[in-house]
Order: structure tokens, then C-alpha cells, then sequence
């Protein structure tokens, strides 16, 4: 079900292609598991995916009224993956992008009844509000020779490029500072910052930072409204005896 947006062309912007290159060159002639698209450790990756979904409540949707999510930099389709090992696939209207065709291709191979897209979220955004939520895994954890102006520029373009396409909220990975030290390929963004852009650049002040999965990085989850869980309060608070 793929399909390519008639105004994108093969040749990637400068700032992607410094990423997207050896991404594929790892990628490529090797079995699709997590660590043909260089993340090290597959263990990890469901402990990222709970975290990124972390703004979720489930219990709203159905395989009736689904969640309509954006997986952007879907790779090649291991979020799918884990919604099906864990019960929620058939509560997601799923939409995943990418910028590598020979990725997509396998994502598509895979997962041939889901709809993917070869797309710079950049150049083409998505209408107003078409999703319900958007989860960016992997997208701002490396820069490769990038330099750490122009990733940080690459991040805020994407994040502001998806934002009003969600109704209710993004999340997204990113190399946390506290750590013992930081690899030079990597990016590694202060916790405050993730904070702040949210409110500059997103308008909105509904951040919650998730530091505490195991991982030398944290999630960072922006909702448009505040994250409650109805929680009761006591009657006395309110003058009741």
C-alpha cells in the first residue's frame, strides 16, 4: 500500500542524507532485524516503544474507532511489530513514513495490508489534525557527521512540521545529557530544552520527560492537553464531612 507523494523526489535534503546514507548502507544485503538499521541492542527497543507511548490511553480506542497514529521514520515497520505482540494492532489506523526507499520496501514487504509513505514531512506536511498521535523513534538520536546546529534545526523543522497534523500529542527519543559521556555521532539534548520547545515552538507547556527506562536517552511525550487520569478526590477537601 505504499505510495509516493507526486512532489518527492529520490534525492534527500543535505541534513537527512548526512543520516539516512549510512543507515542504508548498513541496511542494506543484511536480515531485517533491529540492528540492520544500527540500533545495537533489540532488547531495547520495546522498553522505547512503551516509554514513546507512554501518552496513549488505549482504553479509548477500538478496532471500531481506532487510534489514527503516525510512525515517522517507520523504518522498516518494527513499531508494527510490537503493537501485534501486544494486543493493540487492531486499535491503530497506522500510517507509517520513511525516507529510504529500499526501507519502505521492506516495511511494505512485511506488513503488506498497512500504508506507508516515502515522505519528508518537511517539504509536504500532513493536513491539519488528520492523526491522533505521532511517535518519531530513532529520528533525533543520531547525526552521524551532522553537526549539532543543524540536527538541532533538523529536529525543531519535523516537530513543527508534524505537530498540527496530531490532535492530541507527539513523542519523540533523543540522547539524554546525564550520562557518563557523550559519543560524538549522537545527539544529545538537555532535558530543559525538550521542555522549552514545547512551549516556543509547539505552544503548548504538556511536556512529560521519561528518564527512567534503562536507556542512555529519554522519551519526551507533548500533549495538547493535560495528561489526567480522572483520579477521585476526596469528598472533605470540598467542606463534606
Amino acid at each position: 500500500m505504499g505510495e509516493q507523494p507526486s512532489d518527492q523526489a529520490t534525492v534527500l535534503a543535505p541534513d537527512v542524507e548526512q543520516i539516512i546514507r549510512p543507515i542504508v548502507q548498513h541496511f542494506s544485503g543484511r536480515p531485517v532485524t533491529p540492528e540492520a538499521v544500527l540500533w545495537p541492542n533489540a532488547d531495547d527497543l520495546p522498553h522505547r516503544f512503551r516509554a514513546l507511548m507512554n501518552g496513549i490511553d488505549w482504553s479509548r480506542f477500538t478496532a471500531a474507532n481506532p487510534l489514527r497514529l503516525l510512525d515517522l521514520g517507520c523504518g522498516p515497520g518494527f513499531l508494527l511489530d510490537y503493537l501485534s505482540h501486544a494486543g493493540l494492532i487492531d486499535k491503530v489506523d497506522y500510517t507509517g513514513i520513511d525516507l529510504s526507499p529500499e526501507i519502505l520496501a521492506e516495511a511494505e514487504r512485511r506488513w503488506p495490508e498497512q500504508k506507508f509513505l516515502l515522505r519528508d514531512i518537511r517539504k509536504t506536511p500532513f493536513a491539519d489534525g488528520v492523526f491522533d498521535y505521532a511517535i518519531l523513534c530513532g529520528v533525533f538520536t543520531v547525526r552521524f557527521s551532522l553537526s549539532n546546529d543543524d540536527m538541532r534545526k533538523l529536529m525543531l523543522e519535523t516537530l513543527e512540521a508534524t505537530w498540527p497534523s496530531v490532535r492530541q500529542g507527539l513523542s519523540y527519543n533523543v540522547m539524554s545529557k546525564h550520562v557518563d559521556w557523550e559519543r560524538e555521532d549522537l545527539f544529545h539534548l538537555p532535558c530543559d530544552e525538550a521542555i522549552d520547545i514545547a512551549r516556543k515552538n509547539l505552544g503548548t507547556r504538556q511536556v512529560r520527560i521519561m528518564h527512567d527506562y534503562g536507556l542512555y536517552e529519554y522519551a519526551c511525550i507533548v500533549s495538547r492537553e493535560p495528561l489526567r487520569d480522572g483520579s477521585p478526590l476526596p469528598a472533605n477537601w470540598f467542606g463534606a464531612s
